[in-house]
């Protein structure tokens, strides 16, 4: 189960965030393409990825550390978020209600996998 939850959080991370980044592309995302928001993008694909590699490669008691790492950088990271859109800023990551929403779903998932994977 543990390593079911850690693939559904770590893809639908990077995922989400390579479709983040392609949009920035657009005129229309211009002003939401900030560095913040692209340094955002970059570590949630990155982490995401190796959250990826953690269930298809489990390493046991000497990676767990890595695991844990990675997932406590992703839910510090999803917490700013939150508390961007929560003071109004200009330029939040989660510009819109849905994306709010979303990080919130994001941030459930990854609490899973760290009590899940505490657990085994």
């Amino acid at each position: 189960m543990d390593k079911i939850l850690t693939l559904c959080a770590g893809g639908l991370i990077a995922g989400e965030s390579a479709l983040v980044l392609l949009h920035m592309n657009y005129p229309s995302a211009r002003s939401w393409s900030t560095l913040k928001n692209i340094l955002l993008a970059f570590a949630d694909i990155a982490l995401g990825s190796l959250l990826v590699f953690f269930a298809f490669f489990w390493m046991d008691e000497a990676g767990s550390w890595l695991l844990y790492s990675a997932a406590a950088v992703l839910i510090a990271t999803h917490v700013y978020r939150e508390a961007e859109y929560l003071a109004g800023r200009t330029d939040p990551f989660a510009a819109t209600r849905g994306l709010f929403i979303f990080n919130n779903v994001r941030i459930a998932l990854l609490l899973a996998v760290s009590a899940h994977s505490l657990q085994t």
